[in-house]
């Protein structure tokens, strides 16, 4: 049986009652694929479940916005709305500002320089020193460019806030890891090691062998073995914004992030990001009676993923062994639904007697007792 779902770059208007794959690539409307999207079978215009453009500030599909240049400021957890425990990074965007403009005709990049954080003049180049004074902006400490788009080009001086992201959207984020100094193979690569006795002596955390004998007589390069690790360039991939506080202009992602706690971090939207609703373009600007406030993401229910599921997940919070009532079809996703706190609430709604029975249930089928009434 074919999937209902087929890889899409972009959904046009159909006219027939099947479904149909549509690339549009070659045109531009899209800069990666790789969503699962549901063409309607009814004729007529598809609804799209997410915006191409809007009129307003000019954004479509094809645009891309500037990042930001933010400072980590340490990781939480906190719970959603489902209950689900969350691991959050903290990244603080403070003092970022447009330094710079690159155009293709004199530089042959569409691109936006942004700085962060004060600097003093000591610390800065005559070079530095010569550009901050004729843009007419404070000396910036972190200097990081952007490649965008023509129709998202901000003038020198446009200030970045953490609004500029919009909640339950995805980025990535780029930093430098934190260095390890000179680490085993062991540490660094994951390797086994040797034995820990039986004649073995000095080689407990070696790598081993590094190739063969007179062909190819040379250590190919690449080779994992003992060396330097961290302290290099790692991106943390489709991060999902969990929440924004625009008072401390300091947002929450879902994961972990590169680096120690106050390193600078690049966050740019995500590729694979879809929205829901247009963002701010090119960014967003206070306007006179805005009040701020704490957005926090939303999860969907999880039960929509699973409907014919939700009565086992209530009968298996009530025992010790919830997977033998799924036949083996106990998968990773159920168990990371089920959190310790939606188990203990469930509990809490099953009566005593239904417990009991479901787990004499569990017991005599574990025990290999047919539950069949035997024929008089």
């Amino acid at each position: 049986m074919s999937s209902p779902f087929l890889r899409c770059s972009i959904i046009t208007p159909t006219t027939d009652l099947t479904l149909r794959k549509t690339s549009l690539r070659g045109k531009g409307l899209v800069r990666q694929s790789g969503k699962l999207i549901l063409i309607p079978k009814t004729p007529g215009k598809a609804s799209l479940p997410f915006p191409i453009k809007d009129e307003k500030t000019g954004w479509t599909l094809n645009s891309v916005r500037c990042g930001a240049i933010g400072q980590k400021a340490g990781m939480t957890m906190e719970w959603d709305n489902f209950g689900v425990l969350r691991p959050l990074t903290l990244i603080r965007v403070e003092n970022c500002h447009v330094t710079k403009v690159f155009n293709k005709e004199q530089h042959g990049v569409d691109a936006v320089q942004l700085g962060a954080t004060e600097a003093k003049i000591k610390h800065l180049s005559p070079a530095q020193i010569g550009q901050f004074a004729a843009s007419g902006i404070a000396p910036k400490r972190e200097l990081q460019q952007f490649k965008i788009t023509p129709d998202a080009v901000m003038p020198v001086g446009t200030e970045i806030t953490v609004q500029h992201f919009v909640v339950g959207q995805k980025v990535s984020v780029t930093g430098m890891s934190k260095g390890k100094g000179f680490a085993g193979p062991m540490k660094r690569w994951g390797f086994s090691g040797g034995a820990a006795s039986h004649g073995n002596t000095l080689n407990h955390r070696t790598h081993g062998s590094t190739g063969a004998r007179q062909e190819p007589g040379k250590v190919w390069k690449g080779k994992k073995m003992a060396g330097h690790m961290g302290h290099e360039r790692v991106q943390a991939i489709n991060l999902k914004v969990f929440e924004i506080y625009p008072q401390l202009n300091t947002m929450a992602v879902i994961g972990c992030v590169p680096g120690p706690n106050g390193a600078y971090v690049r966050v740019i939207d995500s590729l694979s990001n879809v929205f829901s609703e247009p963002p701010p373009f090119p960014t967003h600007h206070e306007k006179e009676g805005d009040k701020a406030q704490w957005i926090q993401y939303q999860f969907k229910n999880p039960w929509y993923k699973l409907p014919d599921l939700q009565e086992h997940f209530w009968k298996a919070a009530a025992t010790d062994q919830p997977e033998k009532l799924f036949n083996g079809q106990w998968t990773t996703e159920h168990a990371t639904l089920m959190s310790d706190e939606v188990k203990k609430s469930i509990r809490d709604k099953i009566s005593e007697r239904e417990r009991n029975a479901v787990k004499a249930k569990l017991e005599a089928r574990l025990r290999g007792e047919t539950t069949k009434k035997k024929k008089k």
